[in-house]
């Protein structure tokens, strides 16, 4: 009888190498290790130049190693190889809102939300963006859309350090409180 063989094409290979890659960076950057998570993420991007996530991850990273042009290059080049991509203008409306550019950051979420507005985190963010710019009304406006699309996003929101101006707000509270249905 033949042998099983399990036959990977070269561009399967590369893809699994470039996810590799991108969970490293990941974990590099949720443990605020940038240069590291850079690194990965070019590695995955040497495998597979194309690779999406490789892409949005290198901005974040060089935007928080404080290299901003580099950072904007990374997220104009992100937009022109998707321009639908509503991932790809949440990352620049981050970038944006890092560097304090709150013109561009506004327009880039706004553009993320066109695209997609059922994708809850769009809202989320830029709530988290308004809430940053001391701007209740906004916070709260984008804060019940993402908690619209996402009910459990209450959880997260409860104690996200981003939305604490907010905290002691009645609204605040109000909306992030768990409301079990027929509670009294």
């Amino acid at each position: 009888m033949g042998e099983n063989k399990l036959a990977l094409s070269r561009e399967q290979l590369n893809q699994l190498r470039a996810n590799v890659h991108v969970s490293r960076a990941l974990k590099f950057m949720g443990e605020g290790r940038y240069d590291e998570a850079l690194a990965a993420f070019e590695a995955a991007l040497a495998e597979r130049p194309d690779e999406t996530r490789a892409l949005m991850g290198r901005a974040f990273a060089l935007a928080r190693l404080g290299r901003f042009d580099a950072a904007l290059d990374a997220g104009a080049d992100l937009v022109s190889r998707n321009p639908e991509s509503a991932q790809a203008h949440h990352a620049r409306g981050a970038i944006y809102q890092l560097m304090g550019k709150a013109p561009a950051a506004e327009a880039a979420f706004e553009r993320a939300i066109a695209l997609e507005p059922d994708n809850h985190a769009h809202y989320y963010n830029f709530a988290c963006y308004w809430a940053a710019r001391g701007d209740a009304e906004r916070c709260r406006e984008n804060l019940v859309q993402a908690l619209r699309l996402h009910p459990a996003g209450h959880i997260f929101a409860a104690t996200d350090i981003d939305l604490a101006p907010f905290r002691d707000e009645r609204w605040f509270q109000e909306l992030v409180a768990f409301k079990v249905e027929g509670a009294q």
